[in-house]
């Protein structure tokens, strides 16, 4: 774990919205312009990324996206993640990474219906799942702050 200590956490910078999978991206052309929003969402992003993502993805691209905070100064972070084939145990797999780095972040999920029902209930439960889990691991002691939190996403209201 990189121990950046309570003084370094309470001087940096906040991030208070961040998609660290996003980073995946990077580089991965695409076909042709997207004509519109929707376009670029359901001819590239849905497909070509969020569908596509696993734990193993997931933890890769929560250390690139956390060695690119520390080194920009930000501390502390708030991340949406949406993989909705990596359910169960995604923002767990985060999770693991944040905590290895020892930035302050809240994980959430976005839970959808976009791929169907069932995979909505699976995201609300994946929150759920998460939040009760990092509040059973409250270890402040002394100068360590809690670190890691979850959330119940509220992201996108327009994807079902």
């Amino acid at each position: 774990m990189v121990d950046l200590g309570a003084k370094a956490l309470s001087a940096g910078f906040v991030d208070s919205h961040r998609h660290c999978y996003g980073v995946l991206a990077h580089g991965i052309p695409a076909d042709n312009a997207p004509e519109d929003f929707w376009a670029f969402l359901n001819d590239f992003w849905w497909g070509r990324i969020e569908d596509r993502l696993d734990h193993d993805m997931l933890r890769a691209a929560m250390n690139l996206a956390c060695y690119d905070m520390i080194r920009s100064g930000v501390t502390t972070f708030f991340d949406c993640l949406e993989a909705p084939n990596a359910l169960p145990g995604g923002l767990h797999a985060q999770g693991e990474v944040v905590q290895h780095w020892g930035l302050r972040g809240m994980l959430c999920f976005e839970a959808t219906e976009r791929v169907n029902a069932a995979n909505g209930e699976l995201g609300l439960q994946e929150n759920v799942d998460f939040i009760r889990a990092c509040q059973k691991t409250v270890t402040s002691v002394g100068d360590s702050p809690q670190l890691l939190y979850g959330a119940m996403c509220h992201h996108t209201t327009f994807t079902w």
